[in-house]
């Protein structure tokens, strides 16, 4: 499957620097061979093995919307990724370079290089591809380039990767249908989450979900739930939800995984933020706010562990902030206070759900006065206590 033609620059930007932020590794991207487009940090350092194995690259001649694994020299390593849309090269994507072994001596060109066993280099590709393409691989599909120093990709490689991978896919039970993905993220893009609702507590039986990690099942639910974050933030910015708010709720629900300790918790995780992104689309179809207000909305979102103040918004949007309370007030119905509070407590409750942080943390994250003031404003907002809806939410089920 190629490439969806509405991904952009900024796409890769973000999801570039995401890749760069989880993993610590350099992302380069590449619009020819040697034209550099962006670089996850910026100070990247490119080693003269990875000029060389750039300089010898045909994109034309690479395997496409396919990682593949090559190793530089006896102890460093790199995945490359040729980004196609119908058949015809949009970039070069490099992960890396990175050391194999935490043994080996690093030298002054490798000193810094983070370490990846392949394995785990392998996964990255994977989530990798994912997340640039769309495309669910197995790191079974990842093609394995023993000596990049000296191999040359032909064309006839490129079929035989292609050949391997359609073999994959026709086992039925390899991913779980193209259709049914297609049809639970329509739901995302139009607002609609009853259908949503009913499509995750009936989930196609046809097929089963693809393994993006072999080492640890819960490593491999998180991979699953980064993929599906993804391609959400997409629908979602389709369906009309602000670009900066989808990236936002982005970060938050990938970062948020990683706290996360059971499959179950994975599970309920991505479905919540299924919920929350169909969620916002419907009330962006509904109400269509203004821009000031949008990046408002975006700021707080952005900043709930922080103190927020109406004042420091308003030099954000370049509005009084007299002025900005009385448009928030008038088009979001609450005042900006009210807005900050209830956004609060709705992260609150999901710490309170699926983590094992105690109170006192929360509210001290959140930015509350004390137990006493977080305690009730909670109550005020939800009718309970926060000790008490921790216990309701942990409560076993029958």
């Amino acid at each position: 499957m190629d490439v969806n033609q509405r991904d952009t620059n900024q796409d890769y930007t973000y999801w570039c620097r995401l890749l760069h932020q989880t993993t610590h590794l350099s992302v380069l991207f590449y619009k020819d061979r040697l034209s550099l487009q962006m670089a996850y940090p910026e100070t990247s350092f490119i080693p003269p093995s990875l000029r060389q194995l750039l300089e010898r690259l045909t994109l034309l001649n690479e395997p496409s919307n396919i990682p593949v694994w090559r190793r530089l020299n006896s102890n460093v390593q790199v995945v490359t990724l040729v980004i196609t849309d119908n058949e015809q090269p949009i970039g070069l994507f490099i992960l890396g370079p990175c050391l194999d072994s935490a043994e080996v001596e690093p030298n002054s060109f490798t000193n810094g290089f983070p370490v990846f066993s392949r394995q785990d280099l392998l996964h990255v590709a994977v989530l990798a591809t994912s997340i640039l393409t769309t495309r669910r691989l197995s790191t079974s599909d990842v093609v394995l380039d023993e000596d990049s120093s000296k191999r040359r990709t032909t064309t006839e490689d490129t079929k035989t990767y292609e050949r391997e991978l359609f073999k994959n896919r026709q086992d039925i039970s390899f991913h779980a249908t193209y259709q049914s993905e297609r049809m639970t993220l329509r739901c995302v893009k139009e607002g609609q989450k009853e259908e949503l609702l009913q499509r995750l507590a009936s989930p196609d039986r046809d097929g089963r979900i693809g393994v993006l990690s072999k080492q640890s099942t819960l490593r491999n639910e998180k991979n699953l739930h980064i993929s599906t974050i993804t391609l959400a933030t997409r629908y979602a910015i389709e369906g009309g939800l602000h670009p900066e708010t989808a990236y936002t709720m982005s970060d938050h629900y990938i970062q948020g995984a990683e706290e996360l300790r059971t499959i179950e918790a994975v599970q309920r995780y991505t479905k919540e933020a299924l919920c929350e992104f169909t969620d916002q689309v419907n009330k962006s179809k509904q109400l269509r706010h203004s821009a000031p207000i949008i990046k408002c909305q975006s700021y707080v979102f952005k900043h709930l562990y922080d103190a927020i103040s109406l004042q420091d918004v308003a030099r954000f949007v370049n509005l009084h902030p007299n002025y900005l309370s009385s448009l928030f007030k008038k088009e979001v119905g609450l005042s900006f206070t009210e807005y900050v509070l209830r956004e609060k407590i709705a992260e609150a409750k999901k710490l309170l759900k699926y983590t094992d942080s105690s109170l006192s943390e929360i509210y001290t994250w959140l930015n509350f006065h004390d137990q006493s003031h977080f305690t009730k404003v909670f109550k005020t907002y939800t009718g309970t206590t926060p000790k008490q809806f921790k216990q309701h939410e942990h409560m076993p089920t029958m």
